[in-house]
């Protein structure tokens, strides 16, 4: 008797056609997610809504707009869901309230105002009530701007802290006390104007207009203060960083690019006549090993850089705008795509996502 799921035959009767591997080329999909009419200061990926899976992204406006982006009926579509009264530079999503499902939106810059109007600077948190509303909240109040703001795990209180520092010259923590308020408190200063602010390691690292890149982790068991060290200078100002936890990948004014290792070594893996303003550290191609670092600036071009067999590093534009960008960030847009997205925007007030698509190919 012959039990299958196919005729049964002679064996030597028996044809099986082989299994088509499917190929598939990955390409960069480029797509312009709003046209804002203003100079956007930053771009955030964050989960804002948290009845659908993956990212929004927020974008930051220099009037103090705020706006969520997020695909939905097969289009990109901008709610702004708040005000703020000052220029908002920089942002970072963050789980302030664990109680709450999705992240809150922190932002940082003026307290009123524009960037080059002077006075004081002001960290807010925008905190999504529901759907079609949004209260905005004052978290800090600075003696001038308040250019960079991160969140990391640093205390053993719950929820992260928020790490703030700007035209003040100094590094801030921001940090949940007994009664749920947060209280500031200065952990380290600076020689120059803090410009922005990433997790590493345990700590967080810190870009400084005077070249250097510090780095601050929390207090040591039974001990108070924060332990703070230069790991990296520069001739020119330091701008943006990203970092995979143990490299950090750093965005210059004089348009360098530049990769500082866990043993403290660095290199330039790209350079450009202009100031960068953009450095992102992540798996951005889905088929290649290893991570990519990515880079925008004032040149308008948004650009991949990968490092090959031999330990070298080869660009690859992957689009330009014909405005300054500001900012850049990774993450995974809801709806929109299964690998990560880069985001950028700047002087001209667009947001354009891009990622690696793959598309069939026969032989």
């Amino acid at each position: 008797m012959c039990v299958a799921l196919a005729a049964c035959g002679d064996a030597g009767e028996q044809h099986v056609e082989p299994e088509q591997e499917l190929r598939y080329a990955y390409d960069w999909q480029v797509e312009t997610a709003a046209e804002l009419g203003e100079k956007i200061g930053c771009v955030v990926f964050g989960d804002f809504d948290p009845d659908t899976p993956g990212e929004e992204i927020a974008a930051l406006g220099g009037s103090g707009r705020v706006w969520i982006i997020s695909w939905q009926d097969d289009r990109w579509a901008a709610v702004q869901v708040a005000q703020a009264p000052g220029e908002m530079i920089q942002g970072v999503a963050a789980d302030l309230d664990p109680t709450v499902a999705g992240d809150e939106l922190v932002l940082v810059g003026m307290a009123e105002g524009g960037e080059e109007s002077g006075g004081a600077g002001a960290a807010f948190a925008a905190v999504r009530e529901s759907s079609a509303h949004w209260k905005l909240v004052k978290l800090h109040e600075a003696g001038s701007l308040i250019h960079g703001v991160t969140a990391a795990e640093l205390l053993p209180a719950p929820g992260p802290e928020l790490v703030l520092t700007g035209f003040d010259r100094e590094v801030g923590v921001l940090a949940r006390d007994a009664g749920g308020d947060f209280e500031y408190r200065v952990v380290a200063q600076l020689d120059g104007a803090g410009k922005n602010a990433a997790p590493h390691d345990d700590g967080v690292v810190v870009a400084v207009t005077d070249g250097s890149l510090l780095r601050v982790q929390p207090p040591l068991d039974g001990e108070h203060e924060f332990r703070v060290d230069t790991l990296f200078e520069h001739p020119a100002g330091l701008a943006r960083l990203g970092s995979d936890g143990e490299r950090v990948l750093i965005a210059a004014d004089d348009g360098q690019l530049m990769l500082v290792e866990p043993d403290g070594s660095s290199f330039a893996i790209h350079s450009e006549t202009q100031k960068l303003r953009g450095a992102v550290l992540a798996n951005l191609d889905p088929i290649s090993k290893g991570l990519e670092a990515a880079s925008v600036g004032y040149a308008g071009d948004l650009v991949v850089h990968r490092r090959g067999a031999a330990g070298g590093w080869s660009s690859e534009l992957v689009t330009h705008d014909a405005e300054r960008l500001h900012h850049l960030a990774v993450g995974l847009p809801a709806g929109r795509t299964s690998s990560l997205a880069l985001a950028t925007a700047g002087y001209g007030g667009r947001v354009i996502v891009a990622w690696r698509q793959g598309r069939p190919v026969g032989d």
